[in-house]
């Protein structure tokens, strides 16, 4: 149901949403596995089924058996420095922005200029190069990354009627979280999901 008004979401947008969900959830298991591992948590497998499983290595359960105490399983991340080094290349240079005038007219040419500032400016107060690591990090670990931005409302200083002043945002999304029609390019989809 829409949220808005009650209405009913009409039957083309839902299967729309479901076909892309379910190529979505395909390959969300791999891409689970391999968020698990890049977190350091290497004892995940994924079964015949495609369910992920926790291995019963490692870790001595009390009377039931398992790794003797003194044995000792040191887990190293191998892809680590490989994808710190991709993401430090792709990110080390500060962008420059250029925004050019429509036309020749001195309102459009100082319109760009003040463009070309706040863009600036923006690259410093909405973290663009967090921003931009995370997502490169996310499109190495998981295959896919992506930075939604968004107008929120609620950042102060607020005025007497409690109306906040607003601020741009942007929320990193990885590969299990944003899904498209199947079948094209995320760049050609008419729609976008989240």
């Amino acid at each position: 149901r829409n949220e808005e008004d009650g209405t009913a979401v009409p039957t083309s947008i839902k299967d729309r949403l479901n076909r892309g969900r379910t190529a979505m959830l395909k390959d969300s298991q791999d891409v689970k596995l391999n968020v698990k591992f890049w977190n350091n948590e290497h004892y995940w497998v994924k079964d015949g089924a495609g369910v992920l499983r926790q291995l019963a290595t490692g870790v001595s359960f009390g009377d039931r058996g398992g790794k003797p105490a003194h044995r000792i399983r040191q887990r190293f991340n191998f892809i680590r420095q490989l994808v710190e080094g991709k993401v430090s290349a792709a990110t080390q240079r500060v962008p420059s922005y250029e925004c050019s005038p429509s036309t020749t007219e001195p309102d459009d040419q100082d319109a760009a200029r003040l463009a070309e500032k706040v863009s600036l400016y923006g690259y410093d107060q909405w973290r663009i190069r967090d921003v931009t690591t995370k997502v490169v990090t996310n499109a190495l670990v998981q295959r896919e990354g992506f930075a939604f931005p968004y107008w929120d409302p609620d950042v102060g200083p607020y005025d007497e009627n409690g109306k906040g002043r607003g601020e741009v945002k942007i929320e990193v999304l990885g590969a299990t979280e944003v899904y498209w029609e199947p079948g094209q390019r995320f760049e050609e989809s008419r729609w976008h999901a989240v």
